[in-house]
């Protein structure tokens, strides 16, 4: 009979429509839960017929069924923590239910709500979200045998230091360079001077074939050189030394061929009168020449340039293959960018062997002064755990320390799925794969840290369902009522 059909048919969309509220409820329960992704209700009707007529098919009875929003992405919120994460477009982290089970397998998720969680268990410090899941990631300094796929552990132990072994170098040497030597007081004759208004002098200057510079040089040194930077070194305990680096230019009196010789400082202070130790070492550099006596000093008075002066007559001694030299056009000769400085000592603490990774240029620079782009070096002393940084781009996690020492350690994989919509809801906004779904696709996703993706609730939408679906219970209680009604009045007949 075709009113017990309705009053059964309304019964269906009674359970329908509290599907459908069940749906409502939760996500508006759930419109504050980070990542979280709403359900929607799909409705389909149930035809009832056992009649080959069209004309007589009726409308029959409704079911229900979630419709997944799991590739609808919420807003993303700024956060005050460092690690928390969210996914720009589309993806999900990868994590563990408890990172000392592997039997309980890998599940998916957009919460990024992931803090450091120590563990007692093992003394471990994970990446763990509000839900209890721990961030896996990609180790990039993996142990011998390790898989370097796993939850991300977070090792706050310090820094031990690394001694330097290198130098880098990159620099522009002026063409002429300007000195501090004053050629005020020059009583000397026999030597032309950039001002010829000054007294000419000749000043013998000599460094030993060792390329030192002693106690007794030191001022004439320091007054025909020009600054070329410091660097600090560092032992294998850490300790560490500033070089001092200084460069001075000369010509070469039987070629007239300019050189540059490097020096860095031995010494902080010294004996004026000493002429042993030295206070200055010379580094020699790759090139190839022959011993020989340099004559004029390439160098700009302070006291000014006139017109028509030629320079200081000085003498200079210099061991073979030590000078850098350039040509024209500012680029350097028989360049090799692989230097040995042979026992680097630096008041009186010798730093061993260290590599002088070089490459300069001499352009014309209006202050005459060597100006250095790059001077660093490779060691470092030991450094305090700081905390950790995550990289937008590449989604990299690396380790700061005190010391100022970044270390890469973890690499946080994006996985995305063909079937995104089929994966399997767990508690705390997780995912499990499934045939539909598909096997997780590594991607090249996007992060942004210090964020969060809110849920995809939009409580205005949930409201305006909820009158809807109160409406549509409302009526089918109504056809209850009437198709009861029907039923009593047939009753009434029979009566």
């Amino acid at each position: 009979m075709g009113i017990l059909t309705a009053m059964n048919s309304a019964v269906g969309g009674l359970g329908a429509q509290s599907f459908a509220l069940e749906n409502i409820s939760g996500n508006i329960a759930n419109s504050s839960t980070t990542g979280f992704k709403r359900k929607d209700t799909s409705f389909a009707d149930l035809v009832r017929s056992n009649t080959s007529n069209a004309a007589r098919v009726t409308s029959g009875g409704v079911t229900a069924s979630s419709r997944s929003t799991i590739t609808l992405d919420g807003d993303i919120q700024g956060s005050a923590v460092d690690t928390h994460l969210a996914i720009n477009g589309t993806g999900f982290f990868s994590v563990s239910a408890d990172p000392l089970d592997n039997t309980l397998g890998t599940r998916y998720t957009r919460a990024g709500d992931f803090e450091q969680y120590y563990d007692a268990r093992n003394g471990q410090t994970y990446l763990r979200n509000g839900s209890g899941y721990s961030l896996i990631g990609i180790n990039m300094t993996p142990a011998i045998g390790e898989d370097p796929k796993g939850p991300i552990t977070i090792d706050k132990t310090s820094q031990s230091a690394k001694a330097s072994t290198q130098i880098t170098y990159k620099l522009n040497l002026p063409t002429e360079p300007v000195t501090t030597y004053s050629a005020a007081n020059s009583t000397v004759a026999g030597a032309n001077i950039y001002d010829p208004s000054y007294s000419a002098t000749s000043i013998p200057y000599q460094i030993a074939s060792t390329g030192k510079v002693v106690g007794t040089q030191v001022t004439d040194f320091m007054k025909n050189s020009i600054a070329g930077g410091t660097v600090t070194v560092y032992d294998a305990q850490g300790t560490p030394a500033v070089v001092q680096l200084r460069w001075s230019k000369f010509e070469e009196a039987s070629t007239g061929r300019s050189e540059w010789g490097l020096f860095y400082r031995n010494a902080e202070t010294y004996d004026a009168t000493d002429t042993t130790d030295a206070v200055w070492t010379q580094i020699p550099s790759n090139t190839t020449i022959n011993d020989g006596t340099l004559g004029r000093v390439a160098a700009t008075d302070t006291n000014g340039v006139a017109p028509g002066g030629t320079g200081w007559i000085e003498t200079y001694t210099h061991p073979a293959s030590t000078g850098f030299f350039f040509d024209s056009n500012g680029k350097q000769l028989d360049a090799t960018s692989a230097i040995a400085i042979n026992n680097l000592t630096v008041n009186g603490k010798n730093f061993g062997t260290m590599t002088l990774d070089m490459a300069a240029t001499e352009f014309a620079d209006k202050n005459g002064l060597a100006s250095a782009n790059q001077l660093t070096q490779d060691g470092y002393s030991t450094g305090a755990f700081e905390g950790v940084s995550i990289d937008n781009n590449s989604g990299i996690i690396s380790y700061n320390y005190s010391n100022g020492q970044t270390v890469q350690k973890w690499k946080i994989p994006i996985v995305a799925f063909n079937g995104a919509s089929y994966l399997k809801a767990e508690d705390g906004g997780a995912y499990t794969e499934t045939i539909q779904s598909g096997s997780p696709i590594d991607i090249d996703g996007a992060l942004s840290s210090s964020a969060l993706e809110a849920s995809n609730v939009d409580i205005s939408e949930e409201f305006t369902k909820l009158i809807v679906t109160q409406q549509a219970f409302s009526a089918n209680s109504k056809v209850i009522t009437t198709a009861d009604q029907m039923m009593s009045d047939i009753l009434q007949i029979i009566r």
